[in-house]
């Protein structure tokens, strides 16, 4: 019997891109290369797939998902069918992009869902819940168009907030117990604005997706092949531990050995010392970049592998000349989750119009909607 993982994915708005340091790959991509998203798809597109790709009955399911908690809206819709009940309760826009993430993706991004409960037994206020602009679907929807066949669509259906301020921060992370329901919590203070901006938030929802899919994947970014590949090594003997990003450490990037090592100068009062090491470590980051494909991977195996993910889909002809490591970590990813496809970058060098595999088959486009 197959493991059904519920995916909890809270996008936080407006904070996204400050979970992300500026030296991650998602800054890396959008200030070396002239990234902008092709045009979202507009509703008369929309409107063609759905009615494509979607029986009556379907519809009627779908709809139901994304009205299973009325209660919570102040609105008051009195429609004869199902549709037009979701029509007056999102407007039109937003309906048609809720019902393409859900039947497309498995991503349920309506206001109006029933609310999860985490593993710890929490739950979100409902007055929390607000509703996503247009502007945010479209650059959800093209995120998540870029990973579609590969990390998308999920097993079972991924719930998808917008939580208004005063709940606007957290941190990305997974029940204590190291048990599904995953749940991410993504920070963005700029989603959805044109030209490069909205390319780094496209890409920095497909990092968070990188998460999901080695999670959904027993765990792939503390597999032992890719501790091996990153020479991360579990410091904690207790399994429970076993999946902590912070017991991990790279012989490549030694950070705690450092740390300790200022802390003893610091607290002799070895002035002397403490700029030596400083010194040291400079070089000591400097050397690691011919290891990970971004500073953001630095800091932890976890983020070292969503970071090479993202450096796969987006930027993998970028790497090429790099050393040995970073080829092997992008083999991995290429392999492991996206079926041996490679991604040829457009001459912008980001809007990735064709998939080439370096496996058996033909290439795909990305054209489709």
């Amino acid at each position: 019997m197959p493991l059904f993982y519920r995916f909890i994915l809270f996008v936080i708005i407006p904070f996204w891109g400050q979970s992300i340091s500026a030296t991650s790959l998602v800054s890396f991509l959008g200030q070396s290369t002239n990234c902008h998203q092709r045009s979202p798809l507009g509703n008369e597109e929309l409107r063609s797939h759905l009615a494509s790709t979607i029986g009556a009955g379907d519809r009627d399911r779908l709809v139901n998902q994304l009205l299973q908690n009325t209660e919570r809206s102040t609105k008051t819709c009195n429609q004869p069918n199902l549709e037009d009940q979701a029509i007056c309760q999102f407007g039109e826009d937003r309906y048609l992009r809720y019902l393409y993430l859900l039947s497309r993706f498995n991503i349920n991004a309506s206001p109006l869902q029933n609310i999860p409960t985490m593993g710890d037994g929490r739950q979100i206020p409902g007055s929390a819940i607000g509703e996503f602009s247009i502007e945010q679907l479209d650059t959800i929807i093209a995120g998540s168009n870029d990973v579609r066949g590969y990390l998308l669509p999920l097993d079972t259906t991924m719930p998808l907030f917008y939580l208004a301020p005063p709940f606007s921060r957290g941190s990305a992370g997974f029940n204590p117990r190291g048990e599904p329901p995953f749940f991410m919590v993504a920070q963005s203070n700029t989603l959805g604005e044109p030209g490069i901006q909205s390319f780094q938030d496209k890409v920095l929802f497909v990092h968070e997706l990188c998460h999901i899919g080695a999670f959904s994947r027993n765990r792939l970014d503390f597999s032992e092949e890719w501790q091996r590949l990153g020479n991360w090594e579990n410091s904690s003997p207790r399994p429970s531990e076993r999946f902590e990003p912070t017991s991990y450490q790279s012989s490549h990037y030694p950070t705690r050995e450092f740390r300790e090592r200022m802390l003893s100068a610091a607290r002799a009062g070895d002035t002397e010392r403490v700029e030596a090491l400083r010194g040291e470590f400079e070089v000591l980051e400097q050397n690691a970049q011919n290891f990970f494909v971004s500073d953001y991977g630095f800091s932890s195996i976890a983020e070292d592998f969503a970071e090479s993910c993202t450096a796969h889909r987006y930027g993998v002809r970028q790497f090429q000349g790099e050393s040995a490591v970073i080829r092997g970590k992008l083999e991995f990813v290429q392999n492991r989750l996206f079926r041996g496809h490679s991604f040829n970058a457009g001459g912008s060098g980001c809007n990735n119009e064709e998939l080439e595999s370096t496996s058996s088959g033909s290439s795909t486009t990305e054209q489709e909607i």
